[in-house]
């Protein structure tokens, strides 16, 4: 599946910044006949297709973001992957300058994910067991930033103060008001449940976790009579429990990927493992909605209330099978 173009640059090409970067994060490249624009710039991020400029002629991603984000992605790229079984996108390099880094990144557009095809359902969770069972031991993994419980727990307090200050800094209508507020005493109730989804998660081993196993990050390709599957964007990835990698996934293909290197690991601690997860992604979408409040906009404030709204019964709902399952 092509990503969607935003805008299309054949002008001042050799110049452009995602040209520079891949001119010299490697010797002997050219420039492109043209670029494609995917993610427009902004201050967090940029993402740009070089055609015809890679391996075969094929295209190359430049994604311009945080240098620490790409330093973190390039770790991945560098000192981890290559020592996996595992397909992975061909990488190109990389390139820093001041507080902004670039990553060089095969395109691996193919086939859309679809998640009802059982196909993609079992590529995926076999994939991601792969990447669990063997990154375990794997000494530049454990050099990541921590990926467990506490990372989510840090996501839940910084949430709910900014969700706190939007309601006394902000000016939102009444019945919002009320919604902010139901959201920051669910918060409230997970955490004062904590220790359950720390239980869920004590018996795991801590490995490489991805942090956002989800279709748009998911890319298949023919591969003879079957499919080949890459996963990209590193940004949320780090070392711990596992849970987060869990929601998505269908667990009775993903269990006996990871028991030939975890035997202890039951089918229903890995359900355990997964109720943990939806609290870890609630609450780590709550955090990165929270930002949102910082836009000049007020449409754009406002338009975050409903989506938190969502995550209500989200984590109701999760907290519930925690407190079974604990």
């Amino acid at each position: 599946m092509q990503r969607p173009v935003r805008s299309v640059v054949t002008d001042g090409i050799a110049g452009h910044p995602a040209v520079q970067a891949w001119i010299r994060a490697g010797p002997d490249r050219s420039p492109p006949e043209r670029i494609l624009v995917l993610k427009e710039p902004g201050r967090a991020s940029s993402v740009y297709r070089l055609p015809g400029v890679g391996v075969d002629g094929g295209a190359i991603i430049a994604k311009r973001t945080y240098a620490q984000v790409a330093h973190l992605e390039l770790t991945i790229y560098e000192d981890v992957l290559p020592h996996l079984s595992l397909s992975t996108p061909r990488y190109y390099g990389s390139w820093f300058e001041g507080e902004n880094g670039w990553l060089l990144l095969e395109d691996v557009a193919g086939e859309p994910y679809r998640r009802r095809d059982p196909e993609h359902q079992r590529l995926t969770a076999q994939w991601v067991g792969t990447l669990h069972a063997s990154a375990a031991g794997l000494e530049a993994a454990r050099a990541l930033p921590d990926a467990g419980p506490a990372r989510y727990l840090d996501h839940l307090r910084v949430g709910r103060a900014e969700i706190g200050r939007a309601i006394e800094l902000l000016r939102f209508p009444e019945d919002e008001i009320r919604v902010l507020e139901t959201v920051v005493s669910q918060l409230d109730a997970v955490e004062a449940d904590w220790s359950l989804v720390e239980a869920l998660c004590r018996d795991a081993p801590d490995t490489l976790v991805h942090g956002d196993v989800q279709a748009k990050n998911l890319f298949l390709s023919r591969d003879g009579d079957g499919h080949l599957l890459r996963v990209i964007d590193w940004e949320m990835a780090g070392f711990g429990c596992p849970a987060a990698d869990l929601t998505r996934l269908d667990l009775d293909h993903y269990w006996p990927v990871v028991r030939t290197a975890w035997p202890d690991m039951t089918l229903g601690g890995v359900r355990c493992l997964a109720t943990a997860g939806h609290i870890f992604q609630a609450v780590a979408y709550v955090y990165w909605l929270t930002a949102w409040f910082k836009c000049e906009r007020e449409e754009d404030r406002r338009m975050v209330v409903p989506k938190l709204m969502t995550l209500v019964d989200r984590l109701r709902d999760a907290s519930r099978s925690a407190r079974q399952q604990a």
